[in-house]
């Protein structure tokens, strides 16, 4: 019933076209509309203790920041709600980049990892990743010593990654 009562109160702000929307309170306690131009700074979690804030953004990073818990919302229906990590760890196509210091390196991690992608002109291979402990050492081990590797990353995705994973296009913060 409350997150009915909360998608009413966002569809009726963009239909109004505001930035905000009307204050929606549930049996439970104060619900806190915040208007996009209020200082997002000010949102002292010690004052706001055991009161929920809904908060509508287009800006995900501060989403990421401030949010215990996101609802994606896509053309007005919640396709997926969870906190900020719950959401990254569905998104699929991790991977794990390896780069190096010269085109030989990078030919021999090619040879020994045939599903990574590569880029010649960063030196750099990208290897598919479940993001498991057991996926980066058996990487590891397929290159063994012989190969010298200058670095390797593992690159997390963010809430623009899950919003166009979940939703097919770009949100507006990565359009801009």
């Amino acid at each position: 019933r409350r997150i009915a009562e909360i998608v009413r109160g966002i569809k009726a702000g963009a239909q109004r076209g505001a930035a905000d929307i009307d204050p929606i309170a549930d049996g439970d306690g104060e619900l806190i509309d915040l208007d996009l131009q209020v200082d997002l700074g000010a949102v002292n979690p010690a004052t706001t203790s055991g009161t929920d804030v809904l908060l509508t953004t287009q800006y995900l990073e501060e989403a990421d920041e401030l949010a215990d818990r996101i609802a994606v919302l896509d053309r007005g229906r919640i396709v997926a709600e969870g906190t900020p990590e719950e959401l990254k760890r569905r998104i699929p196509g991790a991977h794990i980049v390896l780069r190096f210091t010269d085109v030989a390196s990078l030919d021999a991690a090619a040879r020994s990892l045939r599903e990574g992608s590569r880029d010649d002109t960063d030196l750099v291979l990208r290897v598919p990743n479940d993001g498991g402990v057991r996926s980066l050492r058996d990487v590891l081990a397929r290159l063994g010593d012989g190969i010298a590797v200058e670095d390797l990353s593992i690159p997390t995705p963010d809430l623009d990654d899950v919003f166009f994973a979940l939703t097919g296009t770009l949100s507006k913060e990565q359009n801009q």
